[in-house]
């Protein structure tokens, strides 16, 4: 989807925020209240909170065919930001759990 069109890869990101969301607990009713949900139960850090942001930004733009244009570079880094988020909520935390499993079966605490 993302060479073929842009604005369609900017939605499916959207989407991938807001199932992050609800796995993670969010029950609000808007993608922007959620993120805030999850910034404020420190799910995402600040940084992480204002990618995600722009991500819901650019979403929206894409959803309400605003005009604006979805250039390679754009949807590059909204993939980016995306994987950035997910490796955060999912991918770090799950490998740290698998380092400090490693440590206390050796006894090093």
């Amino acid at each position: 989807v993302r060479h073929i069109d842009g604005a369609i890869c900017a939605l499916s990101l959207r989407r991938a925020l807001e199932k992050m969301c609800k796995d993670k607990g969010a029950t609000q009713r808007d993608l922007y209240s959620m993120l805030k949900h999850l910034a404020d139960i420190k799910v995402l850090p600040p940084i992480l909170d204002e990618m995600a942001y722009i991500l819901k930004q650019l979403g929206n733009a894409a959803a309400h065919a605003d005009d604006m244009v979805f250039d390679e570079n754009i949807v590059g880094s909204m993939i980016e930001f995306t994987t950035i988020i997910l490796d955060y909520v999912y991918n770090i935390p799950a490998k740290l759990k698998e380092v400090q499993g490693v440590l206390g079966k050796s006894g090093i605490s």
